[in-house]
């Protein structure tokens, strides 16, 4: 036998022996539609009555797929997606058995879900609640049961058993608590759902897979809500996939599992998010990076591939707002023949393509591989306030003030300053009616207030309350002013998408007003890089110009 076919059958032995190079795999699981058609379709036996859409778990899924592919060098055709109706509970547990039927040792698995999260009560539970925490499947509605964290777990355990590196990632709820009332609004929505009533009986126990070298990391803790955001293009997220993405944005590929996970929150509590993202694993793969893999192999530079070139002027990318890419970023690969070519980004399309032009080099074809070679500021404000606009006068806030507080009754707290403590309720205008804001939901008590007694008498858990007023016509029409001539300050239409809300009060004879965190106080979380709120600015006490200019330069 000749060297030459002894070395080939050697090759060959190898690759089937097990030792071809490790493969990175992913699912990624994004749910937006949980309302059925027809509501008749409901199964109310699991005890859920009525079921709610979500805006950004698609875009969720997409930005991650782009990520893993651009940063993390993820191929296409080992990425598994889920989306909407195919992420139904059968389809969710095959597309994982199906995965962990593919994988083999050293390969690298990343199981990301965003959607609605709950709980499920399980009486042999070991846990002092007896609640396991779930993920909510498409077809939830029809009266399939959740995919209990005890399942999930046991499926963790087998990829483990393979010598698969795993990272598991999720953006839902696991219990829920809400955000203060008037600083949100019905695009800010958190991804929960009522628990299902139904009793699990499952008294399986495994040892814990973040024990075994598996890497998890959750939106928020077992008893709190993980909220939606906008980003800088009015696309909605999870709070916590849009901190992420950044901190990968801006962080080298080999960054730890740590460094990733710090700048994340970090991220999180600047855009004044209350929910505490958790992470979970052994110090050895806290400290390695992302995937759980040698450094030398991470990528160390973003790619994006060619989809499509038009003309010289016009060329789709894929690649966008997820792996940072802004208009005027400018992208490079080198040829064959050694020269360059040059493309800048001219515009975006979404949170995974963009188009660019070239502006050095010659043709450029569909499925080339372009490297980040000059980031670019995005144009979007580093600061983003929420005002209600309004047509009310003083004397028409003071006298609505005065109406709920005789409507409440003495038997409630009022809470004079939201930023210092947490209310039970909050009592805000949306700009056409009046809310009445709880844990439990939002309900509207008309373009006056009249059906304030009856919201009070059924809500049994109430009882402190903070009246938000809104600004004054003319106070928010000088602020939307002032802000427009300063292009670091934009106001948004939305509270969902600022960083602080504009909150008046009625204290001591004056109408004040200040700029506040919208989802935190002292006493829920002190750890804020951000000021929790400004000083407060008496209306009746200064010119409108003087409260402009002050509540501005705070």
């Amino acid at each position: 036998m000749s060297k030459k076919i002894f070395f080939i059958l050697c090759v060959v032995c190898f690759v089937q022996l097990g030792f071809a190079s490790p493969v990175k795999r992913a699912l990624i699981i994004g749910i937006d539609k949980y309302e059925p058609d027809d509501p008749k379709l409901i199964n109310t036996a699991s005890g859920r009555l009525r079921f709610f859409n979500l805006d950004g778990c698609i875009a969720d899924a997409l930005s991650m797929n782009e990520m893993l592919q651009s940063k993390y060098a993820f191929q296409s055709a080992n990425i598994s997606m889920l989306q909407n109706t195919q992420a139904s509970r059968a389809g969710i547990l095959k597309a994982l058995n199906d995965l962990l039927e593919a994988s083999h040792s050293g390969d690298v698995v990343v199981f990301y879900y965003a959607g609605h999260g709950s709980q499920v009560y399980n009486s042999l539970s070991t846990e002092d609640d007896k609640k396991d925490e779930s993920i909510v499947p498409a077809d939830s509605y029809s009266g399939v049961s959740d995919i209990r964290d005890k399942e999930l777990g046991v499926i963790y355990n087998k990829f483990l058993d393979k010598g698969v590196i795993l990272t598991v990632i999720f953006d839902s709820c696991h219990s829920g608590s809400s955000a203060r009332g008037p600083m949100t609004d019905d695009d800010s929505k958190s991804r929960l759902l009522p628990d299902q009533t139904v009793d699990a009986k499952d008294a399986t126990t495994f040892i814990a897979p973040e024990e075994r070298g598996a890497l998890i990391i959750s939106a928020a803790q077992d008893f709190e809500s993980a909220m939606e955001q906008r980003d800088e293009n009015n696309q909605p997220h999870g709070a916590f996939t849009y901190s992420f993405l950044k901190a990968l944005q801006q962080l080298p590929g080999d960054a730890s599992a740590s460094e990733i996970f710090e700048s994340t929150r970090a991220i999180m509590k600047y855009n004044g998010k209350k929910q505490e993202p958790v992470i979970a694993g052994s110090e050895k793969r806290l400290s390695e990076n992302l995937l759980g893999i040698d450094n030398s192999e991470v990528p160390k530079e973003i790619t994006v591939a060619v989809i499509k070139s038009f003309s010289k002027d016009s060329i789709q990318l894929q690649g966008g707002l997820a792996v940072g890419l802004n208009i005027g970023a400018v992208l490079m690969r080198k040829t064959s023949t050694g020269d360059s070519i040059k493309l800048k980004v001219t515009s975006l399309s979404g949170v995974n393509r963009c188009y660019a032009k070239t502006i050095y080099g010659g043709a450029v074809t569909a499925g080339e591989m372009f490297k980040l070679s000059q980031f670019a500021v995005g144009s979007s404000p580093a600061l983003t306030v929420y005002a209600t606009q309004t047509n009310f006068s003083v004397a028409d806030l003071i006298a609505v003030n005065e109406d709920l507080i005789s409507q409440i009754g003495p038997q409630y707290k009022l809470i004079n300053d939201a930023s210092v403590e947490d209310p039970d309720a909050t009592i805000f205008y949306n700009g056409k009616n009046w809310i009445f804001s709880t844990a439990s939901g939002q309900v509207d008590i008309g373009a006056s207030n009249v059906q304030l007694k009856q919201a009070l008498s059924k809500s049994s858990t109430v009882k402190t309350i903070f009246i938000c007023l809104p600004p004054t016509k003319e106070l928010y029409d000088s602020l939307k002013n002032f802000y427009q001539k300063n292009n670091a300050i934009q106001i948004s239409s939305t509270a969902s998408t600022a960083q602080y809300v504009l909150a008046g009060r009625f204290t001591d004879g004056h109408l004040q007003y200040a700029f506040m965190l919208p989802t935190v106080s002292t006493k829920s979380n002190a750890d804020i890089p951000m000021p929790l709120r400004t000083d407060y600015i008496n209306l009746n006490n200064n010119s409108i110009k003087q409260c402009v200019d002050t509540l501005g330069n705070y």
